[in-house]
């Protein structure tokens, strides 16, 4: 079997003008649909979206990071470092910039969807050769407006994973087995379900693990190792080596998936629930997906069948991904954002389907294949037209409800402004939009204590709950914000401690905000 080469309509890339000017072609309409992208999102208001949720508390731990903290030390998180890393540079550049933390993410984001969709017009076009396929498929995710508003509100570690992902598949389907290496390790380090990536470079490049002589399965482990040896020295250096691999590894397999982990059946029926939930009349495009996924699988095996052998193996690697990820989800799906990773090959395969079907049905209505291509044109532009209007019309129509802004918010944290000097400390749980906003840092670690996270920590350090609960007392803190306590099993002794030193404070009202008593 031949290594993995790039080929575009069966010529060397670099045989002929004609090829060269394809791919100058290619290269523009990455150019465009990037800007595209952008575009769409900043129509879904980044500079007014409220700040809230876990994008909050990965803003707030970037935040962290430009005070010289570290993630798993000084502030408690369970995915991988990487997204946090580059919100924090985006915030780093926007503070010289003279934008605000919360928009220079925001901005960093909408960005990082372009890239995206960039790249899918990239793999579209050289693992099916079709650059119209492409295009749609690039804009597909960007109809979506549950898509667009997890994109906008901050931080999301799923989306720089799974950019990192799908530039792994480029790099296999170019032959660059080092940097397809690198590229997975870096999905990884932005979300730990994105090592799939590595092990599918390693499966395409080793012919399934039966091919090692020629080095490219080496080359990828080596890829993968630079930028994983640099995330342990740095956190080895700086004494945090433990806390790492605690927080994103042990407590993940031996207590979040426990905690957290339906039966498979059970686990089907969340996804589609959470599928039908989301994208609505657009589900569709999952069903189609889903069909094409079932076909594309069929062609390649009937091609190695065939054949006996493959001249272009790298193509397998679009279909294993999907497969793997299907299986994590199953074992761990929480909500709406857990999609993010699916997008690219939901967008991918469902064009493929439709294109697909377009040109059948096209062949069987024209005797003469010219006639049916020319039509096969005008239909995928119109779907590609179609596909772009409805991402413009709804993105143009889209309004963040009034009395539930950012600029709202910003005006309730003059409130508490108003009741903090500069040496106050504030303990916040689930709130974590608090510590953004007003930039000050938590009284300790844990801005989340829910999903067994308080009894994990106690274990770890050898203390009871109780203990964790008074050394925050210790602090002093003159503000507290409880919320999300449901499934904190500190959740009475948190209360308990609030009852007693502290009183509501009425003039803050999105949520449950205490002021300390007077005299203690």
């Amino acid at each position: 079997m031949t290594r993995p080469a790039i080929t575009i309509d069966s010529t060397d890339v670099s045989a002929t003008p004609e090829v060269r000017g394809q791919l100058r072609q290619v290269c523009l309409f990455f150019i465009a649909i990037v800007i595209f992208g952008t575009v769409v999102m900043l129509l879904y208001s980044p500079a007014r979206q409220p700040e809230g949720g876990d994008s909050a508390g990965y803003d707030y731990i970037a935040q962290c990071i430009l005070r010289g903290q570290l993630p798993y030390r000084d502030v408690i998180d369970i995915k991988a470092p990487g997204s946090m890393y580059l919100s924090a540079v985006a915030m780093a550049v926007g503070r010289l910039a003279g934008v605000s933390d919360v928009l220079s993410v925001r901005l960093f984001q909408s960005l990082l969807v372009g890239l995206l969709c960039g790249l899918i017009l990239l793999i579209a076009r050289f693992y099916f050769r079709n650059t119209q396929l492409g295009l749609i498929a690039a804009v597909a995710p960007l109809i979506a407006m549950k898509f667009a508003e997890w994109m906008v509100v901050g931080t999301q570690p799923k989306l720089p994973m799974i950019i990192f992902g799908v530039l792994t598949l480029l790099f296999i389907a170019v032959n660059r087995p080092w940097l397809a290496g690198a590229s997975a390790m870096l999905a990884c380090l932005c979300w730990q379900p994105g090592l799939m990536f590595l092990g599918v470079a390693v499966l395409i490049f080793s012919n399934y693990l039966r091919r090692w002589k020629d080095g490219a399965a080496l080359k990828v482990v080596s890829g993968a190792a630079i930028p994983l040896l640099v995330v342990l020295g740095y956190f080895y250096a700086r004494g945090a080596l433990g806390d790492l691999w605690a927080w994103t590894i042990t407590f993940n397999y031996s207590v979040f998936r426990p905690e957290t982990q339906r039966t498979p059946l059970r686990a089907l029926h969340h996804m589609w629930t959470v599928i039908s939930r989301v994208y609505g009349a657009d589900t569709y495009i999952w069903l189609t997906a889903a069909v094409g996924l079932v076909v594309y699988i069929g062609t390649r095996v009937y091609t190695r069948m065939k054949r006996g052998g493959d001249d272009l193996p790298f193509k397998d690697a679009l279909a294993i991904p999907p497969l793997i990820y299907f299986a994590f989800c199953i074992l761990n799906m929480q909500g709406g954002p857990d999609l993010i990773p699916f997008i690219p090959f939901v967008a991918i395969l469902a064009s493929w389907a439709l294109v697909g079907s377009i040109r059948f049905c096209c062949d069987r209505l024209f005797a003469r294949r010219s006639a049916g291509f020319k039509l096969d044109q005008v239909m995928c532009g119109m779907v590609l037209s179609a596909l772009m209007i409805i991402a413009l019309g709804r993105g143009i129509g889209y309004h963040v409800p009034a009395g539930f802004t950012l600029q709202d918010q910003e005006k309730q944290m003059s409130v508490l402004s108003e009741v903090l000097s500069g040496n106050d400390k504030v303990y916040v749980h689930g709130s974590v939009e608090l510590l953004v906003l007003l930039k000050r840092p938590n009284v300790n670690p844990y801005t989340f204590l829910n999903q067994g996270i308080d009894r994990f920590e106690s274990a770890r350090r050898g203390i009871d709950l109780t203990a964790l609960v008074d050394a925050i007392e210790a602090e002093r803190p003159r503000l507290v914000a409880l919320s999300g306590l449901k499934t904190v099993a500190s959740q009475e002794l948190l209360e308990k401690w609030v009852d007693e030193h502290y009183d509501k404070f009425d003039r803050y009202t999105p949520s449950d905000v205490y002021i300390r008593k007077p005299g203690l």
